[in-house]
């Protein structure tokens, strides 16, 4: 089964080209030009891929939130900063997967806090927009590496903590439609990588993917077509 890694490229891939096509059909306009602030709820996944880009995701989906801004140079171009939090991740693995001792497994359960800065490329009608995005993220991982006897012994056979503080690429694309008197809302997918020394793995890569519900308000000229009916 092909993994979120493979499938997201495959996703993005087709979301660039029709972008693409959208940028290409007429000039850029500043009608849109302008300040943005907004908020997000986020779901977050931990995601470590094979170096046959397969994935396996390891431990279930964490609430998370973020509130972000930036400047929208135009209706196809705007440059975003974003601060990122998630709580209670985690990733298991098996003693194959993680170069342990035979019969024994670990769990990994960490907090993610991330400072983000992308910059966005835009399709944007009257109502409706997406956009992919491509930046990078600094990230700061921290929490707890527990050891687990395979057998079913009850508590870990060890425990250690573990933090890392880098930087890795961030890819994105999602779409949203203009509400009344400057609101924005909107969804996305975006995933950025990971060191996967924190996991304890022997797989080549790992990522942090997230589906997010976005709400912004709009400071620019035209703000929407919306808000000029509601007035």
């Amino acid at each position: 089964m092909k993994g979120t890694v493979s499938r997201f490229w495959y996703c993005l891939a087709l979301y660039v080209v029709v972008v693409a096509v959208l940028l290409s059909a007429g000039a850029a306009s500043a009608e849109q030009r302008g300040w943005y602030a907004g908020g997000s709820y986020d779901r977050t996944n931990v995601e470590i891929s094979a170096y046959d880009f397969t994935s396996t995701e390891h431990g279930s989906s964490s609430n998370g939130y973020g509130v972000y801004g930036g400047w929208r140079f135009n209706d196809r171009y705007a440059f975003d900063a974003a601060l990122k939090r998630s709580s209670g991740l985690e990733a298991s693995h098996t003693a194959a997967e993680s170069g342990l001792p035979e019969d024994y497994s670990s769990q990994v359960t960490f907090d993610a806090s991330a400072l983000q800065l992308s910059l966005l490329a835009i399709a944007a009608g009257e109502r409706f927009e997406g956009y992919v995005r491509f930046g990078l993220s600094d990230y700061r991982l921290d929490g707890t590496r527990s050891l687990f006897p395979a057998s079913g012994a009850p508590g870990p056979a060890s425990t250690a903590h573990v933090s890392t503080h880098d930087t890795g690429l961030l890819m994105g694309f999602g779409g949203g439609a203009n509400l009344a008197r400057g609101w924005h809302v909107g969804v996305e997918y975006s995933l950025y990588d990971v060191d996967s020394a924190f996991f304890g793995t022997e797989w080549s890569d790992s990522w942090l993917d997230s589906f997010t519900l976005k709400l912004e308000h709009r400071f620019g000229k035209d703000r929407s077509h919306a808000s000029a009916e509601a007035r």
